[in-house]
């Protein structure tokens, strides 16, 4: 699965969402809708309040431009009592998932919630296909151009291993600052501002000097 995981805030999200729908004829749908029909959301009064909820659900976008198929759905009968139907996410018309990121209040404690966006490699036009198709040549364009524009002016944070992290946008870095914390399992090193090519030089002369140490 292709999928960038990021750190981002509300007004990133809303802007994010509207530059889908302007930019790509994208529509929005909302994932554990009530009913077999999910809601489509393009408007960006719709847009803002969907984000504002506490724990904004699951959603899946799709646009004319890379595909006409429509969206299947699966009935859910949850052990907690919840009835409610979940968008399939290889069935169906091709989609990207967006696991939207917010700012939101736990046990008293400010928190960023991680998100991400993403696609899958191939899907099945529905449940019986015999055959899965390969995800259409605009999804790989647009992906490309989504974390682009997630990337930029944004920082990649690390896991103490070293190994690369979730990326934290300039409104995550702002909310940091504001006492925000990651809500990570375990913790995150964030650089204070985007590596620059020197800087990049910087450390790899520095990786190079220590290793030859050994």
């Amino acid at each position: 699965m292709a999928e960038i995981q990021y750190y981002g805030t509300h007004d990133e999200a809303i802007a994010l969402a509207c530059h889908l729908v302007e930019a790509f004829e994208s529509s929005i749908y909302v994932d554990n809708a009530p009913t077999p029909k999910p809601r489509s959301i393009r408007q960006r009064e719709d847009i803002a309040q969907l984000f504002s909820l506490p724990i904004v659900p699951l959603l899946h976008i799709t646009s004319p431009m890379w595909s006409l198929v429509p969206l299947t759905t699966t009935e859910i009968h949850a052990n907690d009592g919840r009835h409610f139907f979940s968008i399939d996410q290889r069935y169906g018309g091709p989609s990207f998932l967006w696991s939207v990121p917010q700012a939101i209040l736990s046990t008293g404690r400010r928190l960023l919630r991680v998100g991400s966006f993403g696609d899958w490699p191939s899907y099945y036009l529905n449940k019986g296909s015999p055959a899965a198709i390969a995800r259409p040549k605009k999804m790989q364009e647009v992906y490309q151009l989504v974390v682009r524009r997630i990337r930029a002016g944004s920082v990649r944070s690390r896991w103490l291993s070293g190994r690369a992290g979730p990326w934290v946008s300039p409104g995550a870095l702002t909310k940091m600052r504001e006492g925000y914390e990651l809500s990570a399992g375990q913790k995150l090193r964030v650089p204070a501002r985007p590596l620059t090519t020197a800087s990049t030089r910087t450390r790899a002369r520095a990786a190079r000097a220590g290793n030859a140490g050994r």
